[in-house]
């Protein structure tokens, strides 16, 4: 019984030691993912992880569909409205899909009560919720950025101003804000 208990403490503390050098690894990322993560420091809410586990298995073939060109424009697109909500190309993808099968169902449904505007409704939907979110966060980032330019060039020339080195002063400046500049500071240091 005693040996059974030893075993048990080892695997435990072999399994402690495991889980602290998976945890301390570093993990390599794909580079918009990377970015992402870091730009869009905001999480994604429930209900678009929910989304994106629904339609990530589609994903790759929604990027497929769309043709390297499209996919191209579509992530620069996504890193002008600064990953919102940590949004990437993939989960873009995944929301292109669930988005697009439930205006499908929805048109279908429609269609068969006799409603064709409501069906063609239900089609724009399904094409164009994703773009209407990446063209209001594209507008609101641009306009954070405007109204907050004087207080940051301000803020920058103080600090280069005291000493600092240009570098230095971004990363000090990149520390004080929240918001597109510090995300465009972080990634530019980088």
């Amino acid at each position: 019984m005693d040996l059974l208990l030893a075993l048990v403490v080892g695997l435990a503390v072999y399994g402690a030691i495991h889980g602290i050098r998976m945890y301390r690894a570093d993990a390599k990322l794909p580079g918009d993912l990377a970015i992402a993560l870091e730009s869009g420091s905001s999480r994604t809410s429930a209900v678009g992880s929910g989304i994106d586990r629904l339609g990530i298995r589609w994903a790759p073939m929604v990027l497929r569909m769309m043709g390297p060109k499209a996919v191209n424009k579509k992530r620069r697109q996504i890193d002008l409205a600064g990953n919102p909500g940590g949004l990437t190309i993939d989960r873009y993808a995944a929301r292109r899909a669930v988005y697009g099968a439930l205006g499908l169902l929805g048109a279908l449904s429609m269609l068969l009560r006799g409603q064709l505007f409501l069906a063609l409704l239900m089609v724009a939907f399904g094409l164009f919720w994703v773009e209407a979110g990446i063209w209001s966060a594209i507008r609101v980032r641009r306009e954070h950025i405007e109204r907050t330019l004087p207080d940051f060039l301000d803020v920058l020339a103080v600090v280069v101003s005291a000493g600092l080195g240009f570098r230095q002063a971004l990363d000090r400046v990149a520390e004080k804000y929240e918001g597109p500049w510090s995300d465009e500071l972080r990634i530019t240091l980088r």
